[in-house]
């Protein structure tokens, strides 16, 4: 019982992580938003899956640890980028588009990483 009220809720903070850039775009915010995004994005996988990443600085002068790297960066990219577009579509069918501060989208997906973090700890 205690795991499926923990998925639960990491389930519900990853949802934080992608309604940021959604209710930025939805909100009306330009290009200009994607890289603190991906910014944000990529460090909530370096907290979540560490093991994805090289571990030592040895690891990181490889070829192949920079193409891992990469490879997932450029697929943050893609997935804020979609999210972000995604947002701005919808807000142009409603025609209403909210005014809110820059930093709340922002806010709301960076409050995923320590809420994911902590739910995602087994006792």
């Amino acid at each position: 019982m205690v795991m499926l009220t923990r998925l639960r809720l990491l389930k519900g903070a990853t949802a934080l992580l992608y309604v940021g850039p959604l209710f930025a775009g939805i909100s009306g915010f330009g290009w200009g938003m994607v890289a603190p995004f991906v910014g944000i994005f990529v460090v909530w996988l370096m907290v979540l899956r560490p093991e994805q990443w090289p571990a030592t600085p040895q690891e990181w002068l490889t070829l192949s640890a920079w193409g891992a790297a990469l490879a997932q960066v450029l697929s943050q990219i893609l997935l804020v980028t979609v999210l972000l577009a995604t947002g701005r579509g919808i807000g142009a069918l409603a025609g209403f588009l909210p005014i809110v501060n820059p930093i709340f989208p922002l806010a709301l997906s960076f409050l995923a990483i320590p809420l994911c973090r902590q739910s995602g700890r087994v006792p």
